[in-house]
């Protein structure tokens, strides 16, 4: 029996909820398997940010999303099925944990709201391998407990729980009222506008700088034998703050000072969170259609409307630039038609501006076959030239020569997937690991024919610059 949510019910109904519960534990039974049952409610106006800040707890993950440019943003906690990769194709192993969730899952209440629903939340390493000291997983992939989702027309909550032969269903129903009246009562609150923090004492730059520029010299050594074509080279910088981190608050400044890029953060209920703010969408796919954002190639802006102008023009005129931008772009159009997939893209790139930093930006587009699952897609993408270089696997075996460090979430993809396949992936670039007042600054510039070492340890500075400012 399919049971309805009553439409003029505006807050959970328990017996309706009881009835809903106690299929879910009897399809239970008879699968012997958990099912998870969700419920889609709609909710007043609130700031998603504000939630998280309210409703997190340290010992549980959550994730964080904003798109302000799309009027979008995705705050959740806590988590009722939940992937985190071991050995293995660990995107396959993400399909195959959708599916079975989903084929366990029952969903409920106002479906038809945008973002109404089970959704998918988190994010891969940027090497396959589980790094000791990065704090992630090779892959973190779960369903929250909770999750508000704001769009152009309002709010709306998920609630989900899992249910088994041993649940006590009364316990479950008024977990679930708890959590709605919770998300009602924050209504009102708001997010400050912005933050002072402390300013932080700088522990240590990896590479050194020396290091960084010798390793840029022999990147430009292979280049001019051929052996690469680009190479994407990062520093980190370990920072300590002279008090432990409200990341909620840096979460604030980042979406104050960058508008126009992804704000994103994943907490990993250990005490670590990986948070940024990338302008660069790796997938984004609605109703099939699929959009891809190539990044490469950076200037800063300027002080005054004719400096800026003048920067602009140059970089669009660069040679450099668009060489470096041109490998991005027939790369990933190439390793799209290896799928079948046939791309669109202009002749020549835009300009994308930042507060302090402008690239060249070439949005490339195609149509995505119904049976394949966007996380194919994203094993063949990732990692893209933007954030590794061409040959992929030399640029990637001179990273891990060249870097010094782990890179752990640093250009991952990170997002979200729901159930019908619809999903935003940021590369994580621009971000930082907070563990409570030590926080790690990643940033990195593209390396090809004609870069210079001095240059491009000046863009990485000035992208390192802007995280300093919003972060700590």
């Amino acid at each position: 029996m399919q049971v309805t949510l009553p439409s003029h019910v505006p807050v959970l109904d328990r017996r309706w909820l009881h009835r809903l519960l106690a299929e879910c534990q009897q399809q239970a039974r008879q699968t012997q398997h958990s099912q998870i049952a969700s419920i889609a409610v709609p909710l007043p106006h609130l700031d998603p940010l504000a939630v998280l800040a309210q409703l997190h707890h340290p010992d549980s993950v959550h994730f964080y999303w904003e798109s302000q440019h799309q009027l979008q943003a995705i705050a959740a906690g806590g988590a009722v099925a939940q992937y985190r990769a071991g050995q293995g194709n660990r995107f396959a192993e993400a399909r195959r944990f959708i599916r079975t969730t989903l084929a366990n899952s029952r969903t409920e209440g106002y479906l038809d709201l945008p973002r109404a629903g089970i959704h998918f939340l988190g994010g891969f390493t940027f090497f396959p391998e589980a790094e000791a000291a990065g704090h992630f997983p090779a892959a973190t992939l779960f369903v929250p407990r909770w999750m508000v989702a704001r769009h152009a027309e309002g709010c709306v909550a998920t609630l989900s729980t899992s249910i088994d032969e041993q649940s006590n269903l009364a316990a479950e129903i008024a977990g679930l009222a708890a959590l709605e009246r919770s998300l009602q009562g924050l209504a009102a609150t708001q997010w400050p506008e912005s933050y002072s923090i402390p300013a932080p004492l700088q522990l240590q730059q990896t590479p050194s700088t020396d290091e960084f520029r010798a390793a840029v010299t022999g990147a430009l050594e292979a280049i001019a034998t051929g052996e690469l074509r680009k190479i994407v080279l990062a520093r980190a910088v370990d920072l300590i703050a002279l008090q432990p981190l409200n990341p909620f608050q840096s979460l604030g400044n980042l979406r104050q000072l960058y508008p126009n890029c992804y704000v994103f953060s994943l907490g990993n209920g250990s005490g670590q969170q990986f948070m940024g703010a990338s302008p660069e969408a790796l997938m984004h796919v609605h109703q099939h259609r699929l959009a891809i954002d190539a990044i490469a190639g950076s200037a800063a802006r300027g002080a005054t409307p004719e400096t800026d102008r003048h920067l602009a023009d140059a970089l669009l005129n660069s040679s450099k630039d668009r060489l470096e931008h041109r490998v991005v772009v027939d790369a990933i159009v190439q390793q799209l038609g290896q799928l079948g997939i046939s791309a669109a893209a202009a002749a020549s790139p835009s300009l994308l501006q930042l507060p302090n930093i402008q690239h060249l930006h070439t949005r490339i587009c195609a149509q995505l076959p119904a049976q394949l699952h966007p996380f194919k897609v994203l094993a063949t993408l990732h990692p893209t030239p933007a954030v590794a270089g061409v040959p992929r696997p030399l640029a990637c075996d001179r990273i891990r020569q060249w870097e010094s460090f782990e890179r752990g979430l640093y250009a991952a993809p990170l997002g979200w997937i729901d159930g019908a396949g619809n999903c935003e992936l940021a590369v994580a670039i621009r971000s930082a690991l907070v563990d409570g007042d030590r926080v790690r600054l990643c940033a990195g510039a593209g390396i090809v024919a004609g870069s210079d070492p001095e240059r491009e340890w000046a863009e990485v500075q000035l992208k390192l610059q802007a995280l300093v400012r919003a972060l700590v």
